[in-house]
């Protein structure tokens, strides 16, 4: 549940907002890393209101502008959007959309669907759900999980989900507000 939380956000959005990331988030994700510039010019602004997602997610999201190990998959014009953050681990990236769509029917055998072809489908609340437990079964975090409640265990979640992230210590708070509630 803390890692739902920090993914979705405090308004629990099934779809990632890029329309209000600020240009201070923007420099620290692919495109955007090496054009700190066109970071100011297409972050959002309060004043003017939200940004235009889909170039924000268009160009974040382009694998020409990530490393390695962070590539998605996007490697067509409209990607980035079509594929961005989704569902309650915010499921990003084509490569991670087709993964779903072949683990999918393994796990729920009674029905078969084309996440690729139907990306938005993961908006809906049964799939949000189902994405993230299938996420959650394909790196066994329940291994991690099972050996305790401590801030090592969040820590070592959140690696597999966001490895890269800056949020190691809000994803600590938001699981001992869990522990609190389910207790």
């Amino acid at each position: 549940m803390a890692q739902v939380r920090q993914e979705v956000g405090a308004s629990f959005s099934l779809r990632e907002q890029v329309e209000y990331m600020g240009a201070t988030a923007l420099k620290q994700i692919g495109y955007y890393k090496t054009h700190p510039k066109q970071a100011e010019i297409d972050g959002y602004k309060k004043e003017k209101g939200p940004a235009n997602g889909e170039v924000i997610a268009n160009r974040m999201y382009d694998d020409n502008y990530r490393g390695a190990q962070y590539k998605l998959g996007n490697t067509s014009p409209g990607d980035g959007w079509k594929y961005l953050g989704r569902g309650l681990k915010q499921l990003t990236g084509k490569n991670n959309y087709q993964d779903l769509t072949n683990m999918y029917s393994t796990i729920w055998l009674d029905e078969k669907v084309d996440f690729v072809k139907n990306p938005e489908l993961i908006e809906q609340p049964k799939y949000a759900v189902r994405s993230a437990i299938r996420f959650w079964l394909k790196y066994k975090l329940y291994d991690i999980a099972d050996k305790g409640t401590t801030g090592a265990q969040v820590d070592a979640i959140t690696k597999v989900i966001n490895k890269a992230t800056d949020s190691y210590s809000q994803r600590r708070t938001h699981f001992a507000q869990a522990i609190k509630i389910f207790s």
